[in-house]
């Protein structure tokens, strides 16, 4: 989960891949299928398929399995397909955790950094698995008084390394820090068809008490995908991340990526995760992450349909990549000038104007997207990249009551104000599931790929809406020094005048002479 207000379940394990592994310099994207709940709602030129593929899965109320064939481009680099399970609204992946291994059902998010799932002894968590130390082999508590206890935090009355973490919907969760096998796969290989599993040994967090609005089944725990830096990790025990554990371990490459399915698309997977790579369907546009806690980047500017709707102050604001978000929250200042930019030129579309609206968290009646015909792009402007958000990506379709008839199809506005007060942009999953997007941690930023033609596209920088800035600045640098340079000719003028009209010379080499008498 993250800073947001709403969250999303997935999640995925670390490991080691047996018999073609990350190490020795073949590397192999890891893919993994995800599941999805409904419960809430520079370019690179080609592919990069050293990494580990992660199908994404999701599903209405039933489940219905689809997995998105994307071959790579280099037959060399295979990637592995692993089946994941889920409901409609959540992102999120299976792994297994303990020797003999439990399997467990955990969000993907990059809004977070820790993973954790239930204890056995949880009364209050949400689910019908629970992780038992004691029953596996290669368990190790954590001491209060270990070196690996950084904060010397335990757990309650116990001596046992303990840890406690809010998220932003309101939920916490307190545990022990515990240190295990953790096992992704196996997974079938897409060009032998043999099988495979990666298993490290790892921290996480045992949860011991949670409230029941955590997770819902059948996802039961969360994996943080977000930096480990600055203490993001630390709760207050710092915990290393399970990314961080890949490539440490494994030597994977420090980048992932993500695709996740509209909603709802009734089709399984729901996507797909890629672990140490990325197999992006096209070329790849790069903005810099410019802090390295949560994925943030640098929105410049954001518009819809040449409207300019961001806040004057954007570059004050924080924006936020992370699937642990269902919908997209802005500022409020963005918001209201989103609705205004709506309500001034598209009236005459469907619950934009009149009370109550789609800005009032109302629905529309949504039979087909031929309904959405006529709602403008959200256009966003980063550093190095713009791209294009299109109506059937910001307009969710869900099922509910609709002129005095149940299960009709209606369109949702998937935007939302972030609270008031804050002044931070979240981009959630109605964002990311308009590109493939890539994590390259390596190199600190974030690819997008395009899904629909002509949605992402490079800006160079005499294209950025703040291109002028250094000029500006270059040249004002530039009229000071002339000023300076000529305030010190016209004082050299002047003395020059008034030595020669008091009979002096003034010499241009002192060392040859001195002043004096004519």
């Amino acid at each position: 989960m993250s800073s947001l207000l709403v969250s999303l379940l997935v999640g995925c394990c670390l490991a080691r891949l047996s018999n073609s592994g990350f190490s020795g310099g073949s590397e192999r994207p890891l893919k993994l299928s995800l599941q999805r709940s409904e419960r809430r709602y520079t370019i690179d030129s080609q592919r990069n398929a050293s990494g580990v593929l992660v199908p994404i899965v999701r599903g209405p109320a039933g489940v219905v399995r689809r997995y998105r064939n994307s071959p790579l481009l280099n037959p060399s680099l295979s990637g592995y397909d692993i089946p994941l399970e889920g409901i409609s609204a959540e992102y999120f992946c299976t792994m297994n955790i303990g020797s003999p291994g439990l399997m467990f059902t955990v969000q993907v998010d990059t809004g977070s950094s820790l993973l954790a799932v239930p204890d056995i002894t949880c009364s209050t968590c949400n689910s019908n698995v629970g992780y038992n130390a004691s029953a596996s082999s290669t368990a190790a508590l954590v001491a209060c008084n270990s070196g690996s206890c950084s904060a010397g935090s335990c757990f309650g009355t116990s001596n046992t390394c303990g840890f406690s973490i809010s998220y932003g919907d309101g939920a916490s969760i307190t545990g022990t820090v515990v240190v295990d096998q953790v096992q992704l796969g196996p997974w079938t290989h897409s060009s032998s068809n043999g099988s495979a599993v990666m298993t490290v040994q790892a921290p996480f967090g045992s949860i011991h008490v949670e409230p029941r609005v955590f997770q819902y089944p059948p996802v039961v725990g969360i994996w943080g995908m977000a930096y480990g830096l600055n203490n993001m990790q630390c709760y207050p025990n710092c915990i290393t991340t399970l990314l961080d554990v890949f490539v440490s371990q494994l030597g994977m490459p420090d980048v992932f990526a993500m695709y996740l399915l509209p909603v709802p698309s009734g089709v399984r997977p729901a996507g797909e995760l890629v672990l140490g790579g990325f197999d992006a369907p096209g070329p790849v546009v790069y903005t810099p992450i410019v802090e390295e806690t949560y994925y943030i980047v640098g929105l410049r500017q954001m518009s819809i349909d040449g409207t300019i709707v961001d806040d004057p102050t954007i570059d004050n604001e924080a924006t936020v990549v992370d699937s642990g978000t269902t919908l997209m929250l802005v500022s409020q200042t963005i918001f209201t000038n989103i609705q205004n930019a709506f309500q001034a030129n598209y009236c005459h579309l469907p619950g934009v104007c009149g009370t109550p609206s789609i800005f009032d968290k109302y629905c529309i009646n949504g039979s087909s997207e031929a309904n959405l015909d006529g709602f403008p792009n959200i256009t966003f402007t980063f550093e190095g990249a713009r791209v294009t958000l299109l109506p059937k990506y910001y307009m969710l379709p869900e099922f509910g009551y609709f002129n005095g008839q149940s299960n009709r199809p209606i369109y949702c506005l998937g935007i939302m104000a972030s609270g008031s007060g804050m002044r931070i942009n979240i981009l959630g999953d109605t964002f990311m599931r308009a590109f493939y997007i890539v994590f390259d941690r390596a190199n600190t930023r974030i690819g997008f790929s395009e899904l629909d033609p002509g949605t992402v596209e490079f800006v160079p920088e005499s294209h950025n809406p703040f291109w002028f800035w250094p000029v500006i600045v270059f040249a004002a640098a530039v009229a000071v020094l002339l000023t300076v340079v000529s305030a010190m000719c016209i004082y050299w003028r002047r003395c020059h005048r008034s030595a020669q009209s008091e009979g002096y010379t003034l010499l241009v080499n002192p060392g040859l002479s001195s002043i004096g008498d004519d």
